[in-house]
């Protein structure tokens, strides 16, 4: 008899997890791993570039429209995430070698608490700019799961989405920031 209550439990909770599951999953088209977007409909940006208000660590702030015509590479990202963790080494060996005149790294943290992301990056000796959002994400970061970046080209336009942790050291990687840097 107990052991159909735990058979019953079994099925009850496994459906339950899956109709969550089902409705969580994110039914839209993204961008994958380097490819380039020529697509119209994935341009959200205007021609403006994307505005979107960032607070760093000593409380001065920028806007990310403030790097068009540059190649922007903004990750999303947060202390407790062991993939966001496990990527930074790459992030930081990125930051180091790229070239700064074309690209700008721009991390941005999610923790509740941004003491906690400070701590963090000072913790692991990581020199690399990292923010705070100061509003609401724009609407063209359509973040649902960490990491994430996002390559945004000269131009403001959202180019390339990486979804989950990425090598930013490897040579697919480089290639897609130099293409969108030749463009």
């Amino acid at each position: 008899m107990k052991t159909n209550k735990y058979i019953l439990l079994a099925i009850v909770l496994v459906s339950v997890l899956g109709f969550a599951f089902m409705f969580n999953v994110d039914k839209g088209e993204r961008l994958t791993t380097a490819q380039i977007d020529t697509n119209p409909e994935y341009n959200l940006s205007s021609s403006e570039g994307i505005s979107f208000l960032l607070k760093d660590a000593k409380g001065n702030e920028i806007n990310l429209d403030e790097y068009k015509g540059k190649t922007v590479v903004l990750n999303f990202w947060a202390s407790w995430c062991p993939p966001c963790i496990a990527e930074m080494p790459s992030i930081q060996s990125f930051y180091q070698n790229m070239n700064s005149e074309k690209v700008e790294l721009i991390l941005v943290a999610l923790d509740r608490d941004f003491n906690k992301s400070k701590a963090f990056m000072e913790k692991n000796g990581y020199d690399m700019p990292y923010y705070q959002p100061a509003a609401e994400l724009p609407r063209e970061f359509n973040v649902r799961g960490i990491p994430i970046t996002y390559i945004i080209g000269p131009q403001g336009e959202i180019a390339i989405t990486h979804s989950g942790m990425t090598d930013f050291t490897s040579s697919e990687f480089m290639e897609s920031i130099e293409k969108l840097n030749l463009l």
